[in-house]
């Protein structure tokens, strides 16, 4: 009797198969980081993904947008979070290879480097340097790159800013102590006071007609305190980095020295290898003649013998040669 297995569905979801940026174009098209360059590359577009433009469009509809020229091209299977991931991946390795030109570039190039071979390192660490550069250095000082999370809710962290704008005075309020909010009433109190002592006075000097003055509630602004760096303190940080500098310098200049001295070294032995080799090839060739010779005269003998040849003939023969 043969038993049967039951039957089990295999089709519990498990994790989808990656799917590579650079290789996913459909019959040689764009693949989908060519599609997401070319969109981040048009200063326009770009502008609007930070939000430069005076009218802000919600990311979500940016990225349907580039979702949309992916799927003109057949690429259907890319989600707006896989876009925006892929776009703070660019930020980030974009401004790491800025700050790697800035600083070991800059240092290379001091010390000899050519801006060619600067070049092509960069684009190592970056391939998209030379179609992003220029819209991605126009905003330096902008906070980028931004959480997939932010980026995905922006237009409810808007609508929550804008209420916690309206409503920040109160909050303000209700989070102080009362032994605050007693201070804080007195100090408005004396300031309308002020404000209404000089009014007064202003109206009796100057004889002008009465009018009703409206009180409005002061705004208090609290400045930040600013704490500059000591002299000292910035004479000390200029001196280490000019050290940190001189010593990469000279790492540099040393790893340089030792490379070219290991390139010589491996010259001069492969040199030295190839010049043995010829001599053992050439004691080799001698070594088989000098064999030939010596079997040629001995299959020679051998004959003179068989021919009946004495022993003078023989050493005649062989003088001969």
């Amino acid at each position: 009797m043969i038993m049967m297995a039951p039957y089990t569905s295999t089709t519990s979801k498990g994790k989808k198969p990656y799917k590579s940026w650079l290789k996913d174009g459909v019959n040689g098209g764009p693949s989908s980081m060519d599609v997401l360059v070319n969109w981040l590359s048009k200063k326009a577009n770009y502008a609007k993904w930070k939000g430069d433009d005076c009218e802000r469009i919600p990311k979500k509809s940016l990225l349907e947008s580039i979702i949309d020229q992916m799927r003109e091209v057949g690429i259907y299977h890319r989600l707006a979070k896989d876009v925006a991931s892929k776009i703070s991946t660019l930020q980030s390795n974009y401004r790491l290879a800025r700050e790697w030109k800035e600083i070991d570039g800059k240092k290379l190039l001091d010390t000899g480097a050519s801006e060619e071979g600067i070049h092509e390192e960069l684009l190592k660490r970056f391939p998209y340097w030379d179609a992003l550069n220029e819209v991605f250095n126009s905003s330096r000082s902008s906070a980028w790159p931004m959480s997939i999370s932010s980026i995905m809710h922006s237009e409810e962290d808007e609508l929550f800013y804008i209420k916690q704008e309206e409503y920040g005075f109160e909050e303000e309020e209700s989070s102080m102590s009362p032994i605050s909010k007693r201070r804080r009433r007195s100090s408005d109190q004396q300031i309308i006071d002020n404000t209404s002592d000089s009014a007064s006075t202003t109206h009796s000097t100057q004889s002008l007609p009465c009018t009703q003055t409206i009180q409005q509630t002061p705004v208090i602004i609290r400045p930040l305190p600013r704490v500059l760096p000591s002299p000292t303190s910035i004479h000390s940080i200029t001196t280490d980095s000019s050290r940190r500098d001189n010593i990469l310098a000279e790492s540099l200049l040393q790893v340089t020295r030792e490379k070219e001295a290991g390139r010589m070294k491996r010259s001069q032995d492969m040199l030295k290898f190839l010049r043995e080799k010829r001599m053992e090839r050439d004691q080799l060739l001698i070594e088989k003649e000098l064999t030939k010779r010596v079997k040629a005269k001995a299959e020679l003998v051998k004959n003179l013998m068989d021919a009946g040849f004495d022993k003078a003939a023989i050493t005649e023969q062989l003088n001969m040669l």
